[in-house]
């Protein structure tokens, strides 16, 4: 088998498991706990193994745990869906780590360590789903028949590394110039020193994701680094010097969030094969930008023309991921001047403005942010206080208006990576 031939057998293998698992988000909101799929299994009237029946939906006899909905039969998945999300928040509440759908409508909880979910065997085929047709081994919801639970564990979802959102950029893997060179960690080949001893969940993505993002934020963070990517649905790359040349490849649009679905407003995403999508740790922004001061701009055609990165209108390409907050603006704003500037050094531009508060905009020719004359509308934030001599803190107060900053470029940097490359390898793969 030819090199070539492979890279396009192991992209359509991967790509295969992940559409080959069900539909993950059915839900307009995520749901605010973080639960994973545990699998069906047996239990008994006379000796329950998940003892607490703290929640139901089918019986409105039950005055201490009805929850005042009905099972909508003729709405399975969604219903099913939300009844396993409406479960975990109230075994959450109430302290429980594990809980089991039963019944179609009936939750009962427990905690590990003190109730053997297990004990009594595995249930299969005595669950289903989607279609009232017996789970299969990627299920993610399903409900228990009479006296069988499909269990799920409540999973913490915080990190304690905080990290922020850069993108989705190429990696074309060259030799010596990889933009992340350093494979800190992977969870899809035991073959590779970077093996984690973990493999990807593709049947809990939605939560393996958020957790393999942590892992490799703490393995960054102890590597020296402060970018990292996550790539091909289970690595984790970073480097040192990353600030310098996550972007040199170029952007890309394939990235994917935790439905499987193209990358956009969702908090955590991967790269596929041949792209990372980078994080950065929180911290003190690492490109020196220089206030300019505020001009005039033409909103039809503009003097920076340029998109870079935009809260204001989240269909965008370049949304930024959350909308522009003028009322807790000293919260909002260096994060989001800091991504412009990256965006603006990533693009070889010298002069970026921020407009109506929310929209950074630059140029091949920025140094001509000055055409139009000097504006006095920039302000930080919606305080309607004006700038400070040497503020980093302002913007323009509408599409009329820029205030403009200037970051001191550097050429990127190509550093020594040499990928292990033999006859019987690709990109740390046997074949």
């Amino acid at each position: 088998m030819t090199k070539v031939m492979f890279c396009f057998f192991v992209a359509f293998y991967f790509i295969n498991i992940a559409f080959g698992v069900e539909r993950i988000c059915r839900l307009q909101e995520p749901c605010p706990v973080h639960y994973k799929t545990l699998g069906c299994y047996k239990d008994s009237v006379g000796d329950r193994v998940l003892p607490n029946y703290i929640y139901n939906e089918r019986d409105p006899s039950r005055k201490d745990n009805y929850g005042g909905r009905s099972i909508e039969w003729y709405n399975w998945e969604k219903y099913l869906a939300g009844f396993s999300c409406r479960c975990a928040q109230k075994a959450r509440q109430l302290g429980y780590d594990l809980f089991g759908i039963q019944f179609y409508g009936e939750c009962w909880a427990g905690k590990k360590g003190v109730h053997n979910y297990k004990r009594l065997g595995n249930g299969n085929p005595k669950c289903v789903g989607d279609g009232y047709k017996p789970c299969g081994s990627t299920a993610r919801y399903c409900s228990g028949e009479h006296e069988y639970n499909f269990v799920y564990e409540i999973v913490e979802s915080k990190c304690n590394v905080e990290f922020v959102k850069e993108g989705c950029f190429a990696d074309n893997h060259n030799d010596n110039a990889r933009p992340l060179a350093n494979y800190l960690l992977n969870d899809r080949d035991p073959t590779n020193p970077s093996y984690s001893g973990r493999t990807i969940d593709w049947r809990n993505w939605d939560v393996y994701l958020p957790e393999l993002a942590c892992r490799c934020a703490n393995a960054a963070k102890n590597n020296g680094s402060t970018y990292f990517g996550l790539q091909f649905y289970g690595e984790c790359w970073s480097h040192p010097q990353g600030s310098e040349t996550y972007g040199q490849d170029g952007h890309k649009d394939n990235c994917v969030n935790e439905c499987f679905q193209d990358c956009k407003q969702h908090p955590y995403c991967t790269g596929v094969q041949f792209s990372n999508y980078v994080y950065r740790l929180k911290g003190a922004c690492d490109v020196n930008i220089q206030p300019i001061g505020c001009y005039k701009e033409n909103a039809v055609n503009r003097v920076l023309k340029e998109e870079l990165v935009n809260a204001k209108f989240p269909p965008s390409p370049k949304f930024y991921g959350e909308m522009a907050d003028t009322q807790n603006w000293s919260n909002f704003f260096p994060e989001f001047l800091c991504k412009c500037a990256r965006e603006a050094k990533i693009k070889g531009h010298q002069y970026f403005g921020v407009s109506d508060f929310g929209l950074c905009y630059s140029d091949n020719v920025s140094d001509n942010y000055a055409q139009l004359g000097e504006s006095t509308n920039c302000f930080e934030g919606k305080s309607s206080q004006a700038c400070g001599a040497g503020s980093v803190a302002c913007a323009g107060a509408d599409t009329q208006s820029n205030y403009v900053y200037k970051i001191n470029l550097s050429n990127l940097k190509k550093r020594s990576f040499v990928p292990a490359r033999d006859p019987e390898r690709l990109d740390g793969l046997n074949f």
